[in-house]
């Protein structure tokens, strides 16, 4: 029983680590979306 439960634990680590990573993925390309981009807007693009 004891076994169990350490294996679902480890499991348990790997998908909040992969969860971690992508959200940290995510929120630097939101910057970049968001931030970068309106300061440096693409040729042609109006600025507001």
């Amino acid at each position: 029983m004891l076994l169990g439960a350490v294996i679902w634990t480890q499991w348990m680590a790997v998908g909040l680590a992969i969860g971690v990573v992508l959200a940290t993925i995510a929120l630097v390309v939101a910057y970049f979306r968001n931030v970068v981009r309106a300061k440096y807007p693409p040729r042609g693009a109006r600025r507001a």
